[in-house]
């Protein structure tokens, strides 16, 4: 009976290590876990949540060499680098131009995919980056805007975090007319006007649910379709 005992304690003891193992293999949980300990002038713009949103797509940042690629670059824009993590795959994006409100010049850009665009049509998106200083070049800060068929609305600055993965969001509404037309997401790596960096993981877009809007299923978010053959670095 004895042995029967020790026996059962070592495998649950072996389960357990092992679950811990699992679960510390994401990206975005290994994020949290830093996020959680920041102190606070460090902390981005906007925690991520999933009380009252819906959550519409996660798309890995990884460069590829066509038209499926998540991430690209604009005239002049940002150099784009594949970097392997301990976690898995991401981005450097290195500044080689000045990036300022007068235009988005010296950023990347994503693109959101059309389905997802008609469903953020005429209500709020919350985008959300999770990203880290680089360890090389550190920008003092980056910035993010959502174009709508080609606008400018001007950068929401965030300060460049520590050299440890954080979420970075924002919340824009995004019209009706909208719907049918592009929506991306820009990137500027450094708004100081230098040559800084950032590492990027993934991005992942919302939905903000309207006031008596029933939540929606919490099954795990689905993964951008032009990237559904790319490891997935976010659950």
């Amino acid at each position: 009976m004895y042995r029967l005992l020790t026996w059962a304690v070592g495998v649950l003891a072996l389960a357990t290590v092992l679950g811990a193992i699992g679960y510390d293999l994401t990206t975005e949980r290994i994020a949290q876990a830093h996020a959680a300990v920041a102190p606070a002038p460090s902390r981005p713009a906007g925690e991520v949540s999933n009380e009252g949103v819906e959550r519409l797509v996660v798309i890995p940042l990884q460069p590829g060499n066509d038209a499926r690629r998540p991430i690209r670059s604009s005239d002049g824009g940002p150099g784009i680098e594949r970097m392997r993590e301990e976690m898995g795959s991401a981005v450097r994006l290195i500044a080689l131009a000045p990036s300022t409100d007068k235009g988005p010049e010296g950023a990347a850009y994503v693109d959101i995919p059309p389905a997802v665009a008609r469903k953020l049509a005429g209500g709020l998106a919350r985008i959300t980056l999770w990203t880290r200083a680089d360890r090389k070049q550190p920008s003092a800060e980056f910035g993010m805007a959502l174009s709508v068929d080609g606008s400018f609305p001007g950068w929401l600055r965030f300060p460049t975090g520590p050299a440890t993965y954080e979420s970075y969001s924002f919340v824009v509404p995004v019209p009706a007319s909208a719907a049918g037309k592009p929506l991306r997401v820009l990137i500027a790596p450094d708004t100081k006007g230098g040559n800084g960096a950032i590492s990027a993981s993934h991005m992942i877009v919302d939905r903000i649910l309207k006031p008596g809007e029933p939540e929606p299923s919490t099954e795990g978010a689905p993964v951008s379709p032009a990237t559904a053959d790319q490891p997935v670095t976010a659950q």
